[in-house]
């Protein structure tokens, strides 16, 4: 059985809800083409179908909406660097008691998030960037609702309310994970 420690390569008990860059590392396992625009996508659609059927949120940071879709801050200033290219590392985070920086992962234990995000992967891991973007724009999508709500502003806070009640919906409507 894996520890908490295992799970935060020794740093003590990981915050459940995980850190986006958690989510986001399992992600980028998976491929050497996933872009910036790609990853905040399945971020997204990873929170969306976690707050359906769990209730709670995976990510223990808020989604955004910005421009050009969904985004989770800290993971686009720590991948900037990238641009609209491939990501080829993992993402990294801070740890707050010794300000030493690490790339933290899901616990290989739990089964729950792992098998969801496998679901994610399968279901949009073949999608582009560009194809989740229009999709994460849809008319009813809570990214549009901030948006028409704040036209002139970036960066306002999805509420996770709106995306777990637009994820249910749609699992209501007969969608799995997808």
């Amino acid at each position: 059985m894996t520890s908490h420690d295992d799970r935060t390569n020794g740093r003590g008990p990981a915050p459940v809800p995980y850190p986006p860059s958690a989510v986001a590392n399992f992600f980028l396992a998976k491929s050497a083409e996933i872009t910036q625009m790609k990853l905040h996508k399945l971020l997204y659609y990873a929170q969306g179908w976690y707050l359906a059927v769990v209730g709670k949120p995976l990510l223990n940071e808020t989604i955004t909406a910005w421009k050009y879709g969904p985004v989770v801050p800290s993971l686009y200033y720590d991948l900037k660097k990238f641009g609209a290219g491939p990501i080829d590392r993992l993402t990294r985070t801070i740890d707050r008691q010794t300000g030493a920086r690490y790339s933290p992962h899901i616990d290989l234990d739990d089964y729950v998030v792992r098998g969801l995000l496998e679901r994610i992967w399968t279901v949009y891991g073949e999608l582009s960037g560009n194809q989740l973007s229009q999709m994460t724009h849809a008319a009813d999508s809570p990214w549009s609702s901030v948006r028409e709500a704040h036209p002139d502003l970036s960066g306002v806070d999805i509420p996770n309310a709106e995306i777990r009640s637009h994820f249910r919906k749609r699992l209501e409507l007969g969608e799995s994970h997808g």
